[in-house]
């Protein structure tokens, strides 16, 4: 493909488009003149490359299948010949209608593209399902939102879009309605809004004088410590409204939205965490949540527990398979552990496990061996035992002073 139109002379380099995508640190602020105060406004989500030990991790996972965009994907090869040809046919009507260019600059429209039939059929099943929440294939929303005008002139883009990935993309994921999606700097960003952790008061409660959030233990040492799991539903009312509301109740119950493990929701968790590392600014709520679930379930024991608790659905081969994609999960991840956004639930859950009583409790009947009902047969036999003894000893220091009794008499 040629490369694209320059800008227009009249058209500032600095302008709306080219703010959203940073190739290296992001702006910073304008000093003040004097004393004057000067409102400084809310950071920008900005587009990075994906870093190469990254890459490297799993380079199938940041490749396109079928659409190659964004603009550090310009002049890749090796996708199919109609992804060109809609990337032909986007390049030119939307640098047309973000740079004002004349007509006569834009060359005419496929008629292959434009068929009514194949562009729905494009955004459905291969633009929108699959590359579009890559990182590295993002687009600034202002750009998605002219694509969507031109396929559906007339149609506000922004509810219309945010909508499309509120109710299909994400509906496994969160329940949250969509409020604002104009505030998105790209589709990745909008999700990521999306997935935000609910407002829990709880989460103040407890780890007062925490500084950061410790290490998970593994679910099966949780329930050897009497720890239940149970499934949270969530819904769009509700006080669980994504996959993230984790809840601690009564410092021994951890209710946990299901999780359904497959190459899509383990992809749109592997980005969303490349965006929060690359974008400080946002926070790292779904960092924290991988950081959670993959040192919980990081053996197929692990899975299985949480598995038949509703919590985790996957379709692997078995419970192992799923566990060591779960501990892949956070791979080459930073991870801030003073910013968890669980850290009072952690808080809870340790001083429960640390209590010397359920310490014991663990140490007596956490071993796989009472699963074996002869283990159970020889320890209900050395109960009695015990007690026959007891009452021996009890009739045989009653006889005793019985016959102190007689002969004090006599």
């Amino acid at each position: 493909m040629d490369n694209p139109p320059p800008l227009p002379n009249n058209k500032n380099p600095d302008s709306e488009l080219n703010n959203e995508i940073a190739e290296g640190q992001p702006p910073q602020p304008a000093p003040a003149p004097g004393h004057v105060a000067v409102p400084i406004p809310e950071p920008r989500c900005l587009l990075y490359k994906v870093p190469k030990k990254i890459w490297k991790i799993d380079e199938d996972m940041h490749k396109p299948t079928y659409i190659s965009i964004g603009p550090y994907r310009y002049g890749e090869n090796g996708l199919d010949s109609r992804s060109q040809v809609w990337k032909e046919w986007c390049k030119n009507e939307v640098v047309k209608k973000l740079t004002q260019q004349a007509d006569e600059q834009i060359a005419p429209v496929p008629p292959t593209v434009i068929d009514p039939n194949s562009i729905p059929n494009l955004w459905d099943n291969c633009f929108r399902w699959n590359d579009i929440l890559l990182y590295g294939n993002q687009l600034p929303f202002l750009v998605v939102r002219e694509i969507y005008k031109l396929l559906h002139p007339g149609v506000d883009p922004n509810q219309k879009v945010g909508k499309v990935f509120a109710d299909s993309m994400l509906a496994r994921y969160t329940r949250r309605k969509l409020t604002n999606p104009g505030n998105a700097d790209s589709v990745l960003h909008l999700c990521h809004k999306l997935l935000a952790p609910t407002p829990d008061p709880s989460r103040n409660g407890g780890g007062d004088g925490v500084v950061k959030t410790g290490q998970w233990r593994r679910a099966t040492e949780y329930r050897n410590l009497r720890v239940k799991f149970k499934k949270r539903e969530i819904s769009s009312e509700g006080k669980a409204q994504c996959i993230l509301d984790v809840k601690v109740v009564c410092c021994n119950v951890v209710k946990i939205p299901s999780f359904d493990l497959n190459p899509e929701s383990w992809r749109l968790l592997r980005n969303l965490m490349l965006l929060e590392n690359m974008n400080k600014h946002l926070g790292g709520h779904v960092t924290s949540y991988c950081h959670f679930i993959s040192q919980l379930a990081c053996t197929g024991a692990d899975v299985s527990l949480l598995r038949e608790k509703g919590i985790i659905v996957h379709g692997e081969a078995s419970d192992e398979r799923a566990a060591q994609k779960l501990c892949n999960l956070c791979d080459e991840i930073i991870y801030d552990p003073t910013h968890d956004y669980l850290k009072s639930a952690w808080d809870k859950l340790e001083k429960h496990c640390r209590h010397p009583g359920w310490l014991v409790w663990a140490k007596m009947f956490g071993y796989k061996d009472w699963k074996n009902p002869l283990v159970w047969m020889a320890t209900l036999a050395a109960l009695a035992l015990l007690v026959c003894a007891i009452l021996q000893t009890m009739y045989t220091i009653k006889t005793y002073q019985d016959q102190a009794k007689h002969r004090a008499r006599t």
